[in-house]
This record gives C-alpha cells, structure tokens and sequence, in this order.
C-alpha cells in the first residue's frame, strides 16, 4: 500500500494514560503504518499523560501540538489539521483501539473507489465486561467541503480526506 495518512488525535488531562498508551500501541501494531500521528494537546496535561506521550515518541512518527488552555474536542481537531501533511485522515479518540488491519483494509477502499471521501469503521464498545457492536457501513460523498462541513464532521467520522 503506498497511500499515505496522518492518525490525528487530541488528548486532555481527563484523559485515560493507560488507555492513551493502549490506543497507541494498537497504532504501532497495525500492518499498515501512518506517515504520522498528530497528537494534539488540548491544554495543560498531568504527568502521567505527558509520560505515555514522552515513552511512544520513539515508537512512532508522533507530532505533538497543542495550547494551555483546554477548548474542546473539535477545535483541537481542527487545529490538528494544519499540521496533517497527507491528503488521508484518519481519526481516532485518545481512548480508540483499533484492530491490526484498520487501516489497511480503509486505504483499500479508497484505492478502490477514488469517489469516497468519508468512511466509518464498525465500532465496538465494552466496559467492565458489558460489550455492544454498533456497525457503520457507511459511505458518503460530500459535496463541497466547506469549514462547518469539515468542522462538524469531526465527532462523526473516523476517517476523512481533507
């Protein structure tokens, strides 16, 4: 495969270091790596976080960005983006795992139908032994990306091509 994508993820100090850490590895791990991760810091951090991030930054083609003060979700995502180099974007959440082939079989896709713009992924959750599937095939193709179609974007999709 030689499409080349950026992994684009925000973390803030609420967030799971033990689940930050897992998320990356699932990274690390997959057959199909990214050309970077942009890994941006939505405000001041604790320790543990700055400590998961410091030990994966040689593991993986990390690029740390960020700001001090905490302003949500989708500006962090949004300001990722100016930093994202790669025409692919794939999004993930700091607390995301991802199957070893995810993104191998997504870029897959895209070689295959050059008119998708957006692709979701079947999703699983689970916690303390509750598990639930929620299946997204979906496939859309956007007309026109405008910034509050890109902006919104955001909280829905796992991947999308800027």
């Amino acid at each position: 495969m030689k499409t080349y994508f950026t992994v684009l993820q925000s973390v803030y100090k609420k967030d799971n270091p033990i689940f930050l850490s897992q998320s990356l590895q699932s990274i690390a791990e997959n057959t199909v790596q990214p050309y970077s991760v942009v890994l941006v810091k939505d405000g001041i951090l604790n320790h543990e976080l700055e400590s998961v991030i410091s030990e994966w930054q040689s593991k993986l083609p990390l690029k740390v960005v960020g700001y001090e003060k905490n302003q949500g979700l989708a500006y962090a995502l949004n300001y990722g983006l100016q930093f994202v180099e790669t025409e692919l974007v794939a999004r993930m959440d700091s607390d995301d795992i991802c199957f070893s082939d995810r993104f191998e079989k997504q870029i897959a896709l895209f070689e295959v139908d050059s008119s998708i713009e957006i692709l979701g992924v079947e999703t699983k959750f689970w916690q303390e032994g509750l598990r639930r599937t929620i299946d997204y095939e979906f496939v859309k193709k956007v007309q026109g990306w405008e910034p509050r179609i890109r902006f919104n974007l955001f909280s829905k999709f796992l991947l999308t091509s800027p």
